[in-house]
C-alpha cells in the first residue's frame, strides 16, 4: 500500500488515499491538518518542519508497524518517520497518524495526520509498515 495525504483539498473533503499496490484499488478517508497550517474545515496553506509550529509537515514519511496508545488524550496512533530532509522533524515533534474525534471540519492537530475513529481498522491495517506522501501544493 501507499498512503497519500492531498492537503490541497478541503479538511471536508475525504483527502487521504490509500492505494493497493496489487489491485490498484482507492479507499479514501477523512484527514486533519496542522492547527497553524490552515483554518478549520479549510486546506493547507503553509506547511513546517519546524518544532512547535503545529503545522503539517510534507513529503515522504514511512508509517510505523506497532500500533500504540497515546499517554495524555488516549488516542490510538502509528509512529510516522520523516525521510527527507524537509521532513526530519517529525519524529522530534512527535508527528504520528492517530484517530481523533474533531477530524471533518470540526477541528485541526498539532500537526499529526489525524483520521475518524470509526475508520482505524481500515486505516491502520493498510497504512502500517507503508510509505506515506503529504502533498500541499507547489513548494511543499
Amino acid at each position: 500500500y501507499i498512503v497519500i495525504a492531498d492537503y490541497t483539498k478541503l479538511a471536508s473533503q475525504k483527502r487521504l488515499y490509500i492505494i493497493d499496490l496489487h489491485t490498484a484499488d482507492v479507499s479514501s478517508y477523512f484527514v486533519a491538518h496542522g492547527r497553524n497550517s490552515g483554518a478549520k474545515g479549510d486546506r493547507v496553506w503553509d506547511a513546517s518542519n519546524v518544532m512547535g509550529s503545529y503545522k503539517t509537515p510534507t513529503g515522504f514519511f514511512k508509517v510505523g508497524a506497532k500500533e500504540r496508545v497515546t499517554t495524555t488524550k488516549r488516542y490510538d496512533y502509528l509512529s510516522v518517520e520523516g525521510l527527507e530532509w524537509k521532513n526530519r522533524n517529525a519524529k522530534r515533534r512527535e508527528i504520528i497518524l492517530h484517530t481523533a474525534w474533531y477530524v471533518g471540519t470540526k477541528g485541526r492537530s498539532r500537526g499529526c495526520f489525524a483520521i475518524k475513529p470509526e475508520d482505524k481498522w481500515q486505516v491502520f491495517s493498510r497504512a502500517k509498515n507503508a510509505l506515506l506522501y503529504s502533498y500541499a501544493g507547489e513548494g511543499s
